[in-house]
């Protein structure tokens, strides 16, 4: 079992690598590194991958029971296929894209999404040894899940244009006829994930001071 978490660990850790990598190869196929505004946001989001996937790749792989090395791992991954997918929406020449770009558009927004709401909830709140500071901050987890789930459904199947690329592209999975419910579950949501990410923040201040001399010196 430690050995099959060890090999899917590290293949996630390759795979977030090879995406980032295909990005890369699609940003210079383009020949206008400007679309991520300046080459230090493109070299920071490499960072971010990096760092969450060998992170995430070492803890899964050693305390494969600890959920943060899974969920940086989800990290690198969301940031790296939505870089990947983003430059792909980037690539074509006089108004014609690649086959799928609008598609690709979607999985690059959708991608950001995770990216941003995983560390800032719930890595933040099972910080470090992976568990709950008590059963009380169950809620934290939970209303995190149902906004991060919420608000996953809202970009995934609201109608217009997405969101997270520089072009113009028709959600191709919008659906017009549930605009006026998917306002109310983003609005749900927005207020989910805020209120979770406080929460997680709250949670993390109070293991550091009732927690061990350990515990207190991973969090520093």
């Amino acid at each position: 079992m430690m050995r099959t978490n060890e090999r899917v660990a590290w293949a996630a850790w390759t795979l977030a690598l090879l995406l980032f990598v295909a990005a890369i190869v699609l940003i210079v196929a383009t020949g206008d590194w400007a679309v991520f505004d300046r080459l230090l946001a493109f070299i920071t989001l490499g960072a971010f991958v990096f760092a969450f996937a060998s992170v995430g790749a070492l803890i899964a792989s050693r305390r494969h029971s600890n959920p943060i090395g899974w969920l940086s791992l989800v990290v690198a991954l969301a940031f790296a296929l939505a870089a990947c997918s983003f430059a792909y929406t980037e690539w074509g020449t006089d108004g014609a894209f690649l086959p799928g770009a609008a598609y690709a558009a979607w999985l690059a927004t959708s991608g950001w999404l995770v990216g941003l709401v995983v560390p800032a909830t719930f890595i933040l709140l099972l910080f470090p040894n992976g568990r709950l500071v008590d059963r009380r901050w169950r809620w934290v987890a939970i209303a995190a899940s149902a906004g991060l789930a919420g608000a996953l459904v809202n970009q995934s199947l609201k109608p217009g244009i997405l969101g997270g690329t520089r072009r113009s592209f028709e959600n191709p999975f919008g659906v017009p006829a549930l605009e006026p419910v998917l306002g109310v579950i983003g609005a749900f949501a927005v207020v989910a994930i805020l209120m979770s990410t406080a929460a997680s923040i709250a949670a993390l201040v109070v293991r550091f001071m009732q927690g061990a001399e350990v515990e207190r010196r991973q969090i520093k």
